[in-house]
């Protein structure tokens, strides 16, 4: 398709998106949050570092502080571990830490969820939600559980499971004081509707306005490409679904997160 001046160089491939079709919490969260200013300046910061060999090691705590709050964990890569390899420098910055003997991937912007590799972790994105009485704790002082036991719990027990341990000893103002708010803090009915129906197409708006295109040539492009699905793409939804797109990527996607 022909675009207006200024335009000529935009890209837009149908099959770039496809994988997003089946994708799970977890990967829209990521999507959203490689998008977001945020991310994008922290990674770039922490790049920069990395080219310049100093201070690597606090930039790279203050850019999972950062991650934390966003939501992401990047857990670190040990060399022992079974079948260790680097992640694919394409889509990774690869940080060697020499006196962890390990190395760890910090994905770039333009990675996307199909390129992770299981490299990050989303928090709260979990269908099952593990609570331990006081005999599954192994320390209760930090409140770990027992790995191979969650491990179990996290693949034995059904989706959208609140798995709750009470001691005997537990008093009913325990129960109310401490169980409760944990229960209405997890209960799914309290998380905004899942529009992945929808958000592919927040998505790809977004990424066309942020190459320069307008509403109506966005909307040319989507009602040619996705034929069957014409009816949504009428240029005010565009616009309201680069609105939309906004909102997610600026913070509402955290009400998705536990």
């Amino acid at each position: 398709m022909k675009m207006g001046k200024g335009n000529e160089n935009f890209k837009f491939y149908r099959a770039d998106y496809d994988y997003m079709d089946d994708m799970p919490l977890e990967g829209w969260i990521w999507e959203i949050i490689r998008r977001s200013e945020t991310y994008n300046r922290e990674y770039e910061k922490l790049e920069k570092t990395v080219k310049s060999k100093k201070g690597i090691a606090e930039a790279l705590g203050i850019f999972q502080e950062e991650a934390e709050k966003m939501g992401i964990d990047i857990p670190y890569r040990f060399h022992f571990e079974k079948n260790f390899k680097k992640a694919n420098q394409d889509y990774f910055l690869n940080i060697e830490l020499n006196e962890l003997d390990a190395t760890i991937a910090i994905p770039k912007p333009q990675c996307k969820y199909i390129n992770l590799d299981e490299r990050i972790s989303i928090k709260g994105t979990s269908p099952v939600i593990v609570i331990p009485h006081e005999g599954l704790i192994k320390d209760s002082s930090e409140g770990v559980l027992d790995e191979d036991l969650l491990n179990y719990l996290a693949v034995s027990t059904p989706e959208d499971t609140i798995y709750v341990g009470i001691s005997r000893s537990a008093k009913v103002e325990d129960i109310e004081k401490h169980l409760l708010p944990l229960l209405r803090k997890y209960l799914k009915s309290a998380k905004p509707r899942i529009r992945d129906d929808k958000w592919k197409y927040y998505l790809i708006c977004y990424d066309l306005r942020n190459q320069g295109l307008s509403y109506k040539e966005i909307a040319d492009i989507l009602s040619n490409d996705y034929p069957d699905n014409e009816n949504l793409f009428a240029e005010r939804n565009i616009e309201n679904y680069y609105s939309a797109a906004l909102k997610l990527i600026q913070s509402d996607y955290k009400e998705y997160l536990y």
